[in-house]
């Protein structure tokens, strides 16, 4: 945010002009998924069900903004939810 970029290109989703709500509100994903995984995390939950738990936030989250299942199915089939949910495992496993 301190760069002050005007616009960003993002990868898959194209250029993004406001920049700092779009950082902003990644920031607050990253730290919600964070809390959420440590959470699982510091209960002792096993890694499968801390995969279930992931998936069905996510899948609650993005059925409230509106996904359809099919579409959700399709993200789920090319980027499984669980990579997300282990790569943050990791990051707490691993004392961060």
């Amino acid at each position: 945010m301190s760069a002050n970029f005007k616009t960003l290109y993002l990868t898959h989703f194209g250029a993004v002009s406001d920049v700092t709500w779009h950082l902003s509100t990644y920031r607050q994903r990253v730290l919600e998924v964070y809390e959420r995984v440590a959470a699982d995390f510091q209960a002792g939950v096993s890694v499968e069900e801390n995969r279930r738990n992931y998936a069905a936030a996510e899948h609650a989250i993005a059925m409230q903004a509106g996904v359809s299942e099919e579409l959700w199915r399709k993200g789920e089939d090319a980027n499984v939810t669980s990579m997300c949910a282990d790569g943050v495992r990791l990051y707490c496993e691993k004392g961060r």
